[in-house]
């Protein structure tokens, strides 16, 4: 009877756990747009591109796109100007693009890691397993795993979770 219970108040927790990640990541993710927006805009008035914030901030809604990213706005866009045979341009929007993707690449894993108290290093190794094993759909099943290992790793300690879980039913039975 006891152990139903913790198991019980623990499954409870992870739930609880669950949608407060869910929050933080969503939270975590709209500071990364903002921040690439940002990038972009300051990066794109140093070249001298028209419209440089309304660009910037076009660059920084692709890159909340998962896979696709910045990428669906620079390479056509690099493409284009090698074609039109504006090379200079052409090289700097493409080392723009490489600095946003270095950023995208290097940063995340440590934000995310720090945002959900898991080591980068981790992190960076589910997502390249993944990656290396099913590609797009293998990014997306480290997503999930990552929210599975934040869940499992804060709620390690069951007695403690069962108590807390009882104490806020308490609270909200008593409002």
């Amino acid at each position: 009877m006891v152990v139903r219970e913790y198991l019980e108040g623990f499954l409870e927790e992870i739930l609880y756990r669950k949608k407060k990640t869910l929050s933080n990541f969503s939270l975590w993710y709209l500071g990364y747009g903002i921040a690439i927006t940002i990038i972009s805009i300051i990066g794109l008035k140093i070249i001298g591109i028209h419209h440089y914030g309304l660009k910037g901030i076009l660059v920084g809604i692709f890159s909340l796109i998962p896979f696709l990213g910045t990428g669906i706005v620079f390479i056509p866009w690099v493409i284009a100007r090698l074609v039109t045979s504006e090379s200079l341009l052409s090289s700097q929007l493409a080392i723009l693009y490489i600095i946003l993707c270095i950023i995208k690449e290097i940063v995340f894993p440590f934000l995310i890691g720090k945002k959900f108290n898991i080591r980068p290093i981790i992190i960076a190794l589910i997502f390249l397993i993944c990656y290396t094993i099913g590609k797009e759909p293998g990014a997306v099943v480290a997503c999930f795993l990552i929210f599975i290992m934040t869940s499992f790793f804060d709620a390690m300690d069951i007695q403690t979770f069962y108590r807390k879980n009882k104490a806020r039913k308490r609270r909200y039975y008593q409002n």
